[in-house]
């Protein structure tokens, strides 16, 4: 019997909590059986802002409410104690409609140790065929890549000669061209991939949901907020959500799934009463089902921008100018082409901070753009040029607990950044990898002054007070509902939440390691998969 949109059900066969990357894939795989009928809940509203659309555009959604959580960590003791921003999408779409838009999938021995460590089913070689069917990759199919599946992958653009530059400075350093982040190695420098389509930025939203949404098996609801889980003993059987000034009830025959990622995860749990006692009673939440690990093993890509002055080249500043920028606004506008098709980066790097270390441990991403603050606060484009490089796999850990029991309240984030002698070193020697780039012979035609961190910042400990002072998020948290078996985890290696039925987790939260790169292609597949093993449970 169809869904009537306008009025959601007392019931449903699954109910899915949050359309990001991974609610999306998740609800589209699973409504394919038109048996099966699928309530997908957003906090957010649909993704009707027009700067989600153009690529460019991410930069304006970075503090807007009406599509970002606009969370900030609690201040970070080996930051300066900053507050760090942590954009997160609050709209159909999730992360996917405000990232970066680059394609990564990590390294194979991310995924090869989660599976050593008591996760089977997530090796590499079992997580490649999701990647391949996610994927529609417009090099076409191979052994490696997909054709056909809702993830766009396409080559960046538009070219800019700074960018050329770059990869073969980093070249002349010893850094193997890599055409291919996603191919059979991962390290070395090169353009990167992205979720770009003819100009248009690509979304979980227009990759999986929208498609999905023509079936009638599938009803989506948006602007609404989950307040808490319904549990019947040991069993999950439905949730509270919160539509306006009304709060309903609604029940699911097989399961819920959270997909709300590295922070709404854990909040909602603790919300029901799933969690930590200590945690729970602080904010008058009696505990209905204890799992320490809960909001606990949080783990995020910190960066640091390089930013080096060039001249007699091509950079962002000559296409910024007010008639410039107008008239890519127009270029847009009528043909999808020019400056705004422009992802968050064009290329990148992977390499090691260090001889000792085995495979690639930093990342770069790569802009031919920089700026400055002038004196009323605002950013001024300057030619030059940004690399920020972060160290992939930290050793620090960090949380995410409650600190009220409103559903509205945002929860306590504690990123914990550098935290290790290890992360220091292996963010100080990423630093001055990326200067060794800048100082290649390639560019002495090109080189200006370097603007950030300046050549007064030569020593260890000045490289590390600029990290210290200037550092931000990559936005790839994840972590806080562990995948695995020990006595931390949150979730096994089918993403049932440890001791209740009924009740899964299927998004960034469940990582238990971060992985080697950006984390949105990830998230599609955990979805896939997620789908998949809810099917097999269900036959």
């Amino acid at each position: 019997m169809p869904i009537d949109p306008r009025e959601p059900a007392d019931e449903y066969d699954y109910i899915v909590v949050g359309a990001g990357s991974s609610g999306c894939a998740l609800a589209a795989r699973l409504t394919r059986d038109a048996s099966r009928r699928v309530l997908l809940l957003e906090a957010g509203g649909m993704d009707r802002h027009p700067m989600i659309h153009v690529p460019l555009g991410f930069a304006f959604l970075m503090k807007n409410p009406s599509v970002n959580w606009c969370y900030r960590t609690e201040p970070e003791p080996q930051l300066h104690w900053r507050r760090i921003d942590w954009p997160r999408g609050k709209v159909v779409g999730g992360s996917s409609a405000i990232n970066g838009m680059v394609y990564i999938r990590g390294q194979r021995e991310d995924y090869d140790a989660w599976a050593a460590d008591g996760n089977p089913g997530w090796s590499f070689n079992e997580l490649l065929p999701f990647f391949i069917r996610t994927e529609h990759n417009t090099r076409g199919a191979s052994e490696l890549h997909g054709t056909g599946g809702g993830v766009w992958v396409d080559e960046v653009g538009p070219r800019l000669d700074a960018t050329d530059l770059f990869i073969q400075a980093g070249v002349s350093t010893g850094l193997a061209h890599n055409p291919d982040f996603n191919g059979p190695v991962q390290e070395g420098i090169g353009r990167f991939q992205v979720n770009v389509r003819r100009g248009v930025r690509q979304t979980a939203a227009t990759h999986f949901l929208k498609p999905a949404l023509r079936r009638a098996n599938l009803h989506l609801l948006t602007r609404a907020l989950v307040t808490g889980l319904d549990i019947e003993g040991d069993r999950v059987t439905g949730l509270r959500y919160a539509k306006g000034k009304e709060t309903r009830h609604v029940r699911a025959r097989h399961a819920v799934v959270l997909s709300g990622g590295a922070i709404n995860s854990p909040q909602i749990l603790e919300l029901s009463g799933i969690g930590r006692r200590e945690i729970l009673e602080r904010v008058g939440i009696q505990l209905r089902h204890a799992l320490p690990g809960v909001g606990e093993n949080l783990q995020d890509h910190l960066t640091v921008n390089i930013q080096q002055g060039l001249r007699h080249t091509e950079t962002f500043a000559r296409h910024t100018t007010p008639m410039a920028l107008l008239g890519n606004i127009l270029k847009w506008a009528i043909s999808r082409e020019g400056l705004l098709t422009h992802p968050a980066c064009q290329a990148g790097a992977f390499f090691r901070s260090s001889p000792e270390v085995e495979r690639p441990d930093s990342q770069i991403h790569y802009t031919p753009a920089a700026g400055r603050t002038d004196e009323r606060g605002n950013m001024v484009t300057v030619p030059g040029t940004t690399a920020t490089v972060c160290h992939l796999r930290p050793e620090s850990r960090g949380s995410v607990h409650l600190r009220s029991a409103a559903p509205d309240y945002a929860p306590a984030i504690r990123a914990n950044y550098l935290a290790t002698e290890a992360d220091r070193r292996a963010t100080i020697n990423a630093v001055r990898r990326v200067r060794e780039i800048f100082a290649s012979p390639v560019l002495d035609h090109f080189r200006d002054e370097e603007l950030r961190p300046g050549r007064f910042c030569q020593s260890d400990e000045d490289i590390l007070e600029f990290i210290r002072r200037e550092a931000q998020s990559v936005y790839h948290p994840v972590g806080t509902c562990a995948m695995g078996s020990g006595e931390d985890a949150v979730v096994d290696h089918r993403l049932r939440v440890h001791g209740l039925e009924g009740l899964r987790i299927a998004d960034a939260s469940v990582i238990p390691r971060i992985i080697s790169g950006n984390t949105h292609a990830l998230c599609c597949v955990i979805g896939e998969k997620a789908a998949d093993m809810l099917v097999e449970d269900e036959r």
